[in-house]
């Protein structure tokens, strides 16, 4: 019995499989951009903001390429099982067909001129057949080969992405950013401040997916968020997410203004929105105040950048030229 081979709807089926796995893979990806393309605000961002955002698109990249791995390890083992029925089926054409082959062969050398001529044509179909069933052979051997060794492959990609690191929303015990939300909690728990802003909402954060997944916190960052989007004050400077948890930016803690009103209330104003807190008294308005004042200065960082005198040290190996220098140098300052 010779099987029909149909190799086209094994083509179709992995075409289908890697195809559509790239297209969730690039819309994904086109998703990305749109992130990074994000609209900012016009205040200034934090020094931190590159690095976060550098660690959430690798991240998220990341997890892009696990999401394509998966579907490829869960998928191909299907399509293998597909392609070794059909190698089963091809070589055992090629077994009949080699049989009729030496059939054919034999019988040649009975018969006279004329039917040796007919025979010797049936012996080339023969031939043909059993060439193309080889080559059958030959194809489905090296996709069973080339789609277990992709998944091999995407093995490896998902391990890779079972070792995504989460990045840490730093809150020192004793920093600003706890300060300030001790601050503002002991009030508010206690009713003595209240928030005057009805679009504004104290405690909320945004949803645990999208970018704001892969951040873990020693503590909870005092957290505002608005109809859209969320703020977190953390030391980096303040987060910030939209509600879905996809990330906007991090925003200098420094570009924070506020200003009292009459005496009981304070209006904050940071990352291009507002929050307008009342008091029972001017004192606790003004604890807030302080409070603020201290998360603006924050820690600072050290700055390493060189003089221009002291980069002519550095370029200099006699360091009596370049004490002369320095001492000419104080004495024009």
């Amino acid at each position: 019995m010779i099987f029909e081979i149909n190799t086209k709807a094994l083509d179709k089926a992995i075409e289908k499989l890697v195809n559509s796995s790239e297209e969730y893979l690039t819309a994904d990806s086109l998703a990305i951009k749109e992130y990074q393309q994000r609209v900012r605000t016009s205040a200034r961002l934090s020094q931190e903001d590159k690095h976060i955002r550098k660690f959430v698109l690798d991240t998220a990249y990341a997890l892009l390429d696990t999401a394509y791995a998966l579907r490829i390890v869960s998928g191909m083992p299907e399509i293998i099982k597909m392609a070794e029925l059909e190698l089963k089926h091809a070589k055992s054409n090629v077994a009949v067909l080699k049989a009729r082959k030496m059939e054919h062969d034999n019988e040649k050398k009975k018969f006279s001129l004329f039917k040796k001529s007919n025979k010797e044509k049936q012996s080339s179909d023969i031939n043909q057949k059993l060439a193309d069933s080889e080559n059958v052979v030959e194809k489905l051997e090296t996709t069973i080969q080339w789609c277990r060794s992709k998944i091999e492959e995407q093995k490896g990609v998902l391990t890779a992405g079972s070792n995504i690191k989460q990045s840490d929303i730093s809150l020192a015990k004793n920093g600003t950013a706890m300060n300030l939300k001790s601050v503002l909690m002991a009030s508010l728990s206690a009713q003595q401040i209240h928030c005057a802003s009805y679009n504004m909402h104290i405690g909320e954060y945004p949803a645990q997916q999208h970018d704001f997944g892969y951040f873990t916190a020693n503590g909870e960052p005092f957290s505002m968020a608005d109809t859209h989007t969320c703020y977190l004050f953390a030391d980096k400077g303040i987060m910030v997410f939209d509600r879905n948890g996809i990330y906007i930016g991090t925003f200098a803690a420094d570009t924070i203004t506020y200003e009292y009103l009459d005496n009981n209330a304070i209006l904050i104003k940071f990352v291009d929105t507002f929050i307008k807190f009342k008091a029972d008294t001017g004192h606790l308005i003004r604890q807030v105040g302080k409070a603020l004042d201290a998360y603006r200065d924050g820690p600072k960082l050290q700055d390493f950048r060189l003089s221009v005198i002291d980069l002519l040290g550095e370029c200099t190996s006699n360091k009596d030229i370049y004490n002369q220098i320095k001492q000419r140098a104080k004495l024009y300052t």
